[in-house]
């Protein structure tokens, strides 16, 4: 979908919304939007992960069981984790930005700065929409209720 469609899709969706008294992630459609519009500049996670714990796995190397930390510092030693005990691993996209990290059984996937940017655009967008919709309510419905008023005033004075 081209910016100018999202665009036009993001304000029908806030003008919805507000109609049916919802705000961002109070709505379904505001959510599945999100996912939408940012996903066209997410790093491919699934990839990046992927390829990550294959490495990972793919590191036989045996490792001494105890680890001569003079040597660690001065470099003749390598440490290198056992491959069936990972217990953190970070994720990164080819920007060097953290996309995931793995923690005590633990998954966290973070924003990139694109991904961020887009997001708040998107915010932007749908609340400028979102209010104007709701403006726009409170207008009809103040009109309403004058004309109804008016209607009730007795002119036969």
């Amino acid at each position: 979908m081209s910016d100018e469609k999202y665009r036009e899709t993001i304000i029908e969706q806030a003008k919805k919304d507000q109609s049916a008294g919802k705000f961002q992630s109070e709505s379904a459609g505001f959510r599945s939007l999100v996912k939408s519009y940012v996903s066209t500049v997410s790093p491919d996670r699934k990839n990046i992960i992927t390829k990550g714990l294959t490495a990972i796995f793919k590191n036989k190397n045996s490792q001494p069981k105890t680890l001569n930390l003079i040597d660690y510092l001065f470099g003749k030693v390598k440490y290198c984790k056992e491959a069936t005990d990972v217990s953190y691993a970070e994720f990164y996209d080819s920007n060097g930005e953290m996309v995931a990290s793995y923690s005590n059984g633990r998954w966290i996937s973070y924003g990139t700065k694109a991904e961020n940017a887009r997001e708040s655009e998107l915010w932007g967008i749908y609340n400028e929409a979102w209010n104007n919709a709701a403006r726009t309510s409170q207008r009809n419905s103040y009109e309403a209720s004058t004309d109804t008023t008016i209607g009730l005033i007795d002119k036969s004075v």
